[in-house]
């Protein structure tokens, strides 16, 4: 307590009381040992689908939390996901510093797939993609398969061979074989992401068309 005590002194350059400096440092201690390997969340969470603004945010119960909120969202709560930690304080601020120029505001970040993706990629991410609902725990919601699901879309597009010519869809039939859960049935909305990722990890690809058929190779 007293190397604590003394630390906090020499931050705030001595501004305050020794009394005040003594209960401060008594609260510190006494929260760190309450949330001492205590189990929490650190949850995603949208207002509404179409939302492109993310809060993240930590509790032990989220259902509790998030039940909390909704009565002062404009639309029902989205729900991305959730990551379980016995460190979720600091994890949460962990990933606040790490998105801190994607901050808008508070615990509200402008999130886009690849950075969800990113996430997932460094921790134990567990996805939910439904709105929230009062009846179900959210840890018992079954994960639902999003059409712009950019995690599987990357795989995917890092298995490609560059200079070889591909038709978009007969890549389709393949993608849908590989991802058998994925219920797309949309050749342009398989076409428009698959342009968009192949940008995002640095694959050129130039369009062509013979014949009347459309075809690609990447460079």
């Amino acid at each position: 307590m007293e190397n604590l005590e003394k630390l906090i002194k020499r931050e705030t350059n001595y501004m305050f009381s020794d009394v005040f400096y003594e209960n401060f440092t008594k609260k510190i201690l006494l929260f760190l040992s309450e949330n001492k390997h205590k189990d929490g969340f650190v949850y995603f969470i949208k207002n509404g689908i179409s939302s492109n603004k993310v809060k993240i945010g930590s509790a032990i119960d989220i259902d509790k939390r998030i039940n909390s909120y909704q009565t002062s969202f404009h639309e029902k709560i989205y729900i991305l996901g959730y990551i379980k930690s016995d460190d979720y304080i600091f994890l949460e601020k962990e990933i606040h510093d790490t998105f801190s120029e994607k901050r808008v505001k508070g615990e509200w970040f402008e999130i886009d797939d690849l950075d969800l993706y990113t996430i997932k990629e460094l921790y134990n991410f567990n996805n939910v993609n439904d709105f929230y609902k009062r009846n179900i725990n959210i840890k018992d919601m079954p994960n639902k398969v999003l059409l712009n699901d950019v995690s599987g879309m990357i795989s995917f597009c890092e298995n490609l061979k560059l200079n070889h010519v591909y038709k978009t869809s007969d890549l389709f039939k393949v993608f849908l074989e590989k991802n058998t859960d994925c219920k797309i049935i949309n050749v342009s909305w398989f076409g428009r992401e698959l342009s968009k990722t192949l940008k995002r990890i640095g694959i050129k690809k130039i369009d062509s068309t013979n014949g009347g058929i459309r075809t690609f190779i990447l460079k």
